[in-house]
């Protein structure tokens, strides 16, 4: 976000509170309430959108998913009122997470697929490679394990490129871990061992990178398995039964416990099987209603399997009524997201009508209607700018003046009408010659002025040539005419490395003096003045 606008102050404690974020420092409420403080304060959609996302992670911290959820969405309808997209990736990120822990998964999927966008729009891939984590993630619970392959490939990818960042070696080897579970499922041994061969490495070669121990050690085990280690394998998973009723391990579990349960059901490990199950309702990991549901295949296949027919049965009625609710419920919040998306592109539509309008009110503010050249404020302010840059390169910097001549007799001639159709075919003329370092302005009336940035006075005749010639070729009658039977034009042209005393006045002084000289030479033609005080290197052209 740019800070520039905002005061010292401001500026400070923003970027403060930003380096507390990327430490993982938890969020303060008087933090937020100051963020939103400046925000009124400066009248800032985009203060406003960052005071907002704070709340929402304050509230994500106390688990209250209803307030996260109505920060979130006052945050996205400020960032995008105020066209600062770089946050929106975070912000759809963070909503794909409350909605898929409040059970909405296709509407988290939804979230995180739109906060991919604003990732790979702003070049945000630290962002894009969590939200990529999530959706494989998703894809993982809901078995679809050849997609979230794919995506957590993609996010390991982005990963590895910000591992140096505040947390980034974490997620990556998160990421590979349950990469790796992806492989084991899909039967992709080789991969599996790869992967769990790169995980060492990393580890080692980062002793002090946190990670799931949980979900690494079930994997380690689970290689080991394939291996045809078998006993090892279950002295493995013996001695980490003992550690999973850690409440932090308990909430890895949960996050985990479905591709687990699915790599023992398929490898008929039913002693561990049994046990996994026993643990997720001793811990209440199935209170989830997703997870409850993701688990039903394991433990109905399991009932079945050891003839425990009315555990079953009573097993499958609840999952039935769960599968309903979890419908009702689903229904529900695609009737909020709908009418959240509904608001947001009504909100979309108003703020690319704003910048429209905006953009229309800079151009009559900025332009000549008649010529649709910049008009004499924008001409003040862009020579004051470039003037400054010359000084400070030490490179050249040229004006020049210029008008049409004998456009008094011009508009006695033929009319004000005329004459003002006169003026428009001279500026064609100018537009014509337009470049990065060539400036045309309307002066005012039948006068024009041209900023040549950078340019030697060799350059700037071979400009000025073509003007003359151009508005020659115009072949527009003039009767009243001295100097020749057609429409043409006078030009002075002052150029040199600005010096310390110089102004940009004393630049158009100097071009004015020249377009007189000029003037005197006949009309018709360009003088070139290159000194203060003019002399014989002057240049004046036909």
């Amino acid at each position: 976000m740019d800070l520039s606008s905002y005061s010292q102050e401001i500026q400070k404690y923003i970027e403060e509170d930003e380096r507390k974020w990327m430490l993982g420092a938890s969020v303060k409420y008087d933090t937020c309430q100051r963020i939103l403080a400046y925000a009124a304060e400066t009248n800032s959609d985009a203060l406003f959108g960052l005071g907002y996302y704070r709340f929402a992670e304050y509230y994500w911290e106390r688990e209250d998913a209803e307030q996260t959820m109505h920060c979130l969405e006052e945050s996205v309808k400020c960032f995008l009122n105020a066209g600062i997209y770089e946050y929106l990736g975070r912000v759809y990120n963070m909503m794909g997470i409350a909605s898929a822990n409040g059970g909405g998964r296709l509407v988290a999927l939804s979230y995180f697929y739109t906060g991919i966008l604003y990732c790979e729009q702003c070049g945000d891939i630290y962002t894009n490679a969590m939200a990529n984590c999530n959706i494989a993630y998703i894809m993982l619970c809901m078995k679809h394990y050849k997609e979230a392959k794919e995506r957590y490939r993609t996010a390991i990818a982005y990963f590895e490129r910000t591992k140096d960042r505040v947390f980034g070696c974490q997620h990556l080897l998160q990421g590979m871990i349950q990469c790796g579970f992806c492989y084991l499922l899909l039967e992709e041994y080789r991969e599996a061992l790869r992967i769990r061969k790169r995980i060492r490495q990393l580890l080692q070669e980062n002793p002090e990178c946190a990670c799931q121990e949980i979900s690494r050690k079930t994997f380690e085990a689970a290689c080991e398995y394939i291996c045809g280690h078998k006993e090892y394998a279950e002295q493995l998973l013996d001695r980490l039964t003992q550690e999973i009723y850690l409440e932090e391990n308990v909430r890895e579990l949960k996050e985990m416990i479905v591709p687990i349960a699915d790599f023992l059901y398929q490898n008929q490990s039913d002693r561990y099987l049994e046990l996994l199950l026993r643990i997720a309702e001793e811990t209440g990991i199935v209170k989830n209603i997703d997870i409850r549901l993701d688990m039903y295949p394991f433990k109905s296949q399991f009932l079945l399997k050891h003839h425990r027919v009315h555990e079953y049965v009573e097993y499958t009625k609840e999952y039935l009524e769960l599968y309903q609710q979890s419908i009702r419920d689903s229904h529900a919040v695609m009737a909020r997201i709908m009418e959240l998306q509904e608001r947001l592109r009504t909100i979309e539509m108003e703020q690319r009508e704003i910048l429209a309008d905006n953009q229309k009110l800079k151009e009559i503010a900025l332009y000549d209607s008649m010529t649709n050249l910049p008009n004499r404020t924008y001409l003040n302010e862009y020579l004051s700018k470039q003037f400054e840059e010359a000084s400070e390169k030490h490179t050249p910097f040229g004006v020049e003046l210029m008008d049409i001549d004998f456009f008094k007799e011009y508009n006695d001639t033929y009319g004000h009408l005329a004459g003002d159709g006169c003026i428009e075919k001279v500026s064609n003329v100018l537009h014509g010659v337009e470049a990065p370092n060539v400036f045309c302005a309307r002066y005012g009336g039948d006068e024009f002025m041209v900023v040549y940035s950078g340019l030697e006075a060799e350059e700037i005749e071979t400009v000025a040539r073509n003007i003359q010639e151009g508005v020659r070729g115009l072949n527009i009658p003039h009767a009243g005419s001295t100097c020749s039977g057609k429409v043409t034009v006078s030009q002075g042209i002052f150029v040199k490395v600005p010096e310390e005393e110089n102004r940009e006045w004393d630049f158009n002084s100097m071009a004015d003096n020249a377009l007189y000289q000029a003037k005197r030479e006949g009309r018709n033609c360009y003088r070139i003045v290159t000194k203060a005080n003019p002399g014989e290197e002057d240049k004046i052209e036909k």
